[in-house]
């Protein structure tokens, strides 16, 4: 059984990780303008996003050495992972 203080406690780290990933979400994955405004764009939006910000940490969190993830900061690497993304050549038909 848990105290009242430690289901508290809980509930408040919860909400800075929620404020934090939504903070990040505006500031660097540029989520804070929708473009479309039909309510099945918005919704694929959003899921889109979070989708793309999930594999994001997954990649960093579960795929990179401590080391590596230590010296680049996520946008240095988010940056990396893009220009490879527009530098693959073109896919012969």
């Amino acid at each position: 059984m848990l105290s009242a203080a430690a289901v508290v406690a809980d509930g408040h780290g919860r909400w800075d990780i929620e404020n934090r990933e939504l903070d990040e979400l505006v500031s660097y994955w540029h989520a804070d303008h929708l473009y479309r405004h039909s309510a099945t764009a918005i919704v694929v939006f959003r899921l889109l996003t979070m989708v793309a910000y999930t594999l994001f940490h997954v990649l960093i969190y579960r795929n990179l050495k401590p080391a590596v993830r230590h010296r680049y900061s996520k946008q240095h690497l988010a940056r990396v992972i893009a220009a490879q993304i527009y530098c693959l050549p073109p896919h012969p038909s």
